[in-house]
């Protein structure tokens, strides 16, 4: 096996010194400190933007305040409008039940009452003429 031939081991330590040290001085002199700097510049950036957001508590507590005052206002005029137009619809149904029992039922009472007179009227006369031929 070619890893293990002692004739190249200085070759292979060597190589593997030059590239760890290259590796470790690009990392201590250019990704740590770049890592760094984005980590700070997100840690500010969160504490701004949670000063920003705790600002806005003012804020919002005066539209929810608004939208509650705006709800409940428009909630009670939408219960008057309601009763007003139910109290409407109920006098408009009164009257047609009135004009519909002093127009249309009157007739048709009057109309079943001469029917049930006259029906009497025949069996009253059928009797009498059974009593009278019998």
């Amino acid at each position: 096996m070619p890893q293990l031939d002692a004739a190249t081991y200085l070759n292979q330590i060597t190589w593997l010194t030059i590239f760890f040290v290259t590796y470790y001085r690009v990392g201590l002199n250019f990704i740590l400190p770049a890592l760094s700097g984005r980590l700070k510049t997100r840690a500010k950036k969160a504490a701004l933007a949670k000063g920003r957001v705790s600002g806005f508590d003012g804020e919002r507590q005066a539209a929810l305040s608004g939208y509650d005052t705006t709800v409940s206002s428009s909630c009670g005029w939408v219960t008057r409008s309601l009763v007003s137009a139910v109290a409407q619809g109920d006098a408009w149904r009164s009257e047609q039940v009135r004009n519909v029992d002093a127009g249309a039922l009157r007739n048709g009472n009057v109309e079943y009452l001469n029917a049930v007179s006259n029906a009497r009227a025949q069996r009253v006369l059928v009797k009498n003429i059974d009593t009278t031929q019998g």
